[in-house]
Parts: structure tokens; C-alpha cells; sequence
């Protein structure tokens, strides 16, 4: 891990808020390449809010949709596949605002969380949908196909803490 990243995650995890300029567009529209974004340190999330997750070797800041097994689900919003669960420890904090053009936009709201989560899921949805139009008949159309044949993961509350 690059140093400067280091002392970054380290400032993180013993406390202190964080901004970061964001580079890829797994989250579009909601946030977008160049997009800064306040970062509340810890582990504690909810459902639909966006958290960042040290991957070892890089940080992602995806959705949470789901709790399984005392594992965190997330998933970029603009992606058809999910993340790998993650356990709490690994999450280094969430989103709290975006900045963009001058204007700050909250991202932590009841509002945001769950018009944000609608959308993740609609869009992993339709992701599904249009790539098993070629199966359609073979059951891959649906939930049983984006989460594996195992269908939608146990949401245990609107919470997710450790």
C-alpha cells in the first residue's frame, strides 16, 4: 500500500474524517469521477448508505444493500455484480456528502439512502433482466440469478453495526 494511502486509511480507522476525490463510476449518477466526498470514519452503517471498503490492495466505495451472516453486501450502483461480503472491521467509514460544482449535497439522509438504494437495486435488476434474455426459460431471470441461485440476501433491520 502506498504510504500516503496509509496514513489516509490510518486517519480513518482513529477517527478523524476524511475528503476524497472519487476516480471511477460505479456509483453514477449519484456520484461521479472527479465528485469529492466527505468520509464519517467507522464501521457502523445502515442500509443504502455508501461506505468505503479497504480491499487490501485498493478502496471501493459502493452501496450497502444487504447483511448476511454478519457479513455487509454492497454494490456499486451503476454495476450488475455484487462485492464480495465484507465484515465490519473492513469497513473504514461511510459517505456523508458529495461536493460537486460548488454545492454540497448530503448523502446520508433517509431520503438518499433508500431513493439510492431503489435505484441500485432497479438497475441490478435490469441487468439481469437484459443479460439473461438470451437464458430466459433456463431460470436465470431475476434474484436467483444476481445473487447466485441463492436468492436476495436476509436483511436483518435498517441497521447495520457490528
Amino acid at each position: 500500500m502506498p504510504p500516503e494511502r496509509e496514513l489516509w486509511v490510518q486517519g480513518l480507522r482513529r477517527g478523524f474524517s476524511m475528503r476524497c476525490r472519487l476516480l471511477g463510476k460505479s456509483m453514477a449518477p449519484r456520484l461521479r469521477p472527479g465528485d469529492c466526498v466527505q468520509i464519517a470514519p467507522g464501521e457502523r452503517c445502515r442500509l443504502g448508505d455508501i461506505v468505503l471498503v479497504d480491499q487490501g490492495d485498493h478502496l471501493v466505495m459502493h452501496r450497502v444493500i444487504a447483511r448476511s451472516k454478519g457479513r455487509i453486501i454492497t454494490k456499486g450502483d451503476a454495476t450488475a455484480h455484487l462485492d464480495p461480503p465484507v465484515a465490519p472491521p473492513e469497513i473504514l467509514g461511510r459517505a456523508v456528502f458529495r461536493s460537486r460544482g460548488g454545492k454540497e449535497t448530503p448523502l446520508d439522509s433517509l431520503w438518499a439512502r433508500w431513493t439510492g438504494l431503489a435505484c441500485c437495486l432497479a438497475l441490478a435488476w435490469l441487468f439481469t433482466l437484459t443479460g439473461a434474455v438470451k437464458g430466459w426459460g433456463r431460470g436465470k431471470i431475476g434474484w436467483p440469478s444476481l445473487f447466485n441461485g441463492a436468492g436476495p440476501p436476509e436483511v436483518e433491520d435498517g441497521s447495520i453495526s457490528s
